[in-house]
C-alpha cells in the first residue's frame, strides 16, 4: 500500500470514528489557529450532520410521535453507524432497527413503516409481466407458478397498528394513539408515489 493511500485511509477513519489523538497529529500539518483533532473534528461534524439530515428525512412521523426523544436516538444513531454505501439513501434504512432496541414498539412499528416507505421508493423495478406470459396457461399452470414481487413492494408484519398515526400525520390532523395490535401492510411505488395497503394475514 502507497504511503498516500494509507494516509488517505487513515484520514477517512478518522472523519466517520475516531481514531487515537496521535494518530490524528500525524495525518495533518501544523496550523497556527488549530489543533489537527480540531481540524479533523470539522470534517467529523460537517459528516455527522449530513447522516442526521438524512435520516430526518426519511422519518417526519416517528420524530412527530418521540419528540425531542427522537432527536436523541438519530445523535446515537450517526455516533454509532458509519455510512458503508455509496448511496446516502440507504442510510437512513437501519434506523427503524435501532429505533425497535431503544423505543417502544409502537415507534418501532412506526419506524418499519417508515423504512418501507424508503425502501419502496427508492429500489428499482423489475421487468413486469406481459399479457402474453400467461397467454395459454391453464387454471393448473397458473396455480402451480410462483410470481416474484418488484423489488420495491414491501410486505410489512407490525405488531402495532401504526397506518392510522402515519396517514393522520400526512393528513396535518391529530394522529391518533397508536394501538397493540399485529398489522399488515402491502406498500408500493406507482407514478413516483408509494402506496399503502392494510392487507390480513392470508394476504401476506
Amino acid at each position: 500500500m502507497s504511503a498516500l493511500l494509507e494516509s488517505l485511509e487513515k484520514l477517512h477513519t478518522a472523519i466517520v470514528s475516531t481514531l487515537p489523538k496521535q494518530e490524528v497529529a500525524a495525518l495533518l500539518q501544523p496550523n497556527p489557529r488549530l489543533t489537527p483533532v480540531q481540524l479533523i473534528g470539522i470534517y467529523q461534524e460537517a459528516y455527522h450532520l449530513r447522516l442526521q439530515a438524512a435520516v430526518r428525512a426519511d422519518y417526519p412521523a416517528t420524530q412527530d410521535y418521540l419528540g425531542a426523544t427522537c432527536e436523541e436516538l438519530i445523535t446515537a444513531f450517526v455516533q454509532s453507524t458509519p455510512s458503508y454505501n455509496y448511496n446516502l439513501d440507504r442510510y437512513s434504512v437501519a434506523f427503524a432497527d435501532f429505533i425497535s432496541l431503544h423505543a417502544s414498539p409502537q415507534a418501532a412499528a412506526l419506524a418499519a413503516l417508515e423504512a418501507g416507505l424508503t425502501e419502496a421508493f427508492i429500489l428499482q423495478d423489475t421487468p413486469a409481466l406481459s399479457p402474453s406470459t400467461l397467454a395459454g396457461m391453464d387454471e393448473l399452470a397458473l396455480g402451480a407458478t410462483c410470481f416474484t414481487l418488484q423489488q420495491s413492494v414491501r410486505l410489512l408484519h407490525l405488531t402495532c397498528d401504526a397506518e392510522d398515526y402515519f396517514a393522520a400525520f400526512k393528513a396535518n390532523t391529530k394522529p391518533r394513539a397508536i394501538p397493540v395490535r399485529e398489522t399488515y401492510l402491502l406498500l408500493f411505488r406507482q407514478h413516483r408515489a408509494v402506496l399503502r395497503m392494510k392487507i390480513c394475514f392470508s394476504e401476506f
